[in-house]
């Protein structure tokens, strides 16, 4: 009886083990690579589309999405579900806002396709992060939660607006954090 429980209580360390040493070491390097790849897809959808003569090449609109891409791919390692919790400084510029003010000069078709490509990239950047562990969904979820109870005296918000104003704050976290130009465009 003592030898088994022994051998029992073994099996579960050995299986814990063996599962911290799967998620660690085999999961998530999987799970980044795979943000790389998606982003670098969309990266080069978006040099496919200058490449046509949809949008050229030093518009500002191209190069402002382009610089945004490739923040997020050197930034790749760094997204965790603690950027749920962070908030964007104000005091620093809103490079989206520029981005978006760029699109205006763009035929609508163009714009659209650039902003579908900023929405993909925006999708698979949240969806690592939450994917990546229990706590982090748990803190979306909790997020959510005390969204709607505050919106609740307010104007109500459908759940999904107040997802996607999450997931474009979260991203902003990053975005926002100023670094050496001549780096963000090096492709």
């Amino acid at each position: 009886m003592q030898t088994e429980l022994i051998a029992a209580v073994l099996h579960t360390l050995l299986a814990l083990v063996a599962l911290w040493i799967l998620i660690f070491y085999c999961w998530r390097p999987y799970r980044l690579d795979s943000l790389r790849d998606k982003l670098f897809e969309l990266r080069h959808g978006l040099f496919e589309m200058a490449e046509n003569g949809e949008i050229p090449f030093n518009h500002p609109g191209y190069r402002l999405l382009c610089a945004h891409l490739n923040r997020m791919l050197g930034r790749a390692h760094r997204l965790t579900g603690l950027m749920l919790l962070l908030r964007a400084p104000e005091q620093v510029n809103n490079p989206r806002l520029h981005w978006l003010e760029s699109l205006e000069t763009l035929p609508v078709g163009t714009q659209k396709k650039l902003m579908d490509i900023e929405r993909k990239m925006g999708f698979a950047v949240i969806s690592h992060v939450i994917v990546g562990s229990p706590l982090t969904i748990f803190i979306l979820l909790c997020g959510i939660i005390g969204m709607l109870i505050r919106k609740k005296d307010g104007p109500s918000v459908p759940p999904h607006q107040v997802i996607e104003n999450e997931v474009k704050r979260s991203i902003e976290v990053l975005d926002r954090i100023p670094e050496d130009e001549d780096a963000l465009m090096a492709v």
